[in-house]
């Protein structure tokens, strides 16, 4: 069940390295990239300090991408509210991982005292 709940983490850092592909920073874009690789294949205590971390710098990126995208929207006198809309299920998604992130189930995960769910035999 643990590592199901890093598929949503996982995204949101694949959301941002798609942001960074559009923007053309290669380099920004590998590094996502390699988060979403790394929390979802690494049960270490830092990687989950590391991903609240990069997860929170996302936050701030989308959220000034929305500034800047209504702005623009707005000079150009063109509609914003799907704009909005979006945006602000991208941003809910990052605070969502966040807070996953910062869950006892997951502390728990990360330092290695989770384990697996076993199957019922009968």
């Amino acid at each position: 069940m643990n590592r199901a709940l890093l598929a949503l983490p996982a995204l949101s850092f694949l959301l941002l390295a798609a942001h960074e592909l559009r923007t053309g920073q290669a380099l920004t874009t590998a590094g996502w990239f390699v988060l979403a690789l790394i929390i979802l294949n690494v049960r270490r205590s830092w990687v989950r300090h590391v991903g609240i971390t990069a997860l929170a710098l996302g936050l701030l990126i989308w959220t000034q991408a929305t500034i800047e995208l209504v702005r623009f929207r707005i000079f150009a006198e063109q509609p914003f509210t799907r704009l909005l809309v979006i945006m602000g299920a991208v941003i809910g998604l990052k605070v969502v991982s966040i807070g996953l992130l910062l869950s006892r189930p997951m502390q728990a995960w990360f330092a290695g005292k989770a384990s697996p769910p076993k199957c019922k035999q009968e």
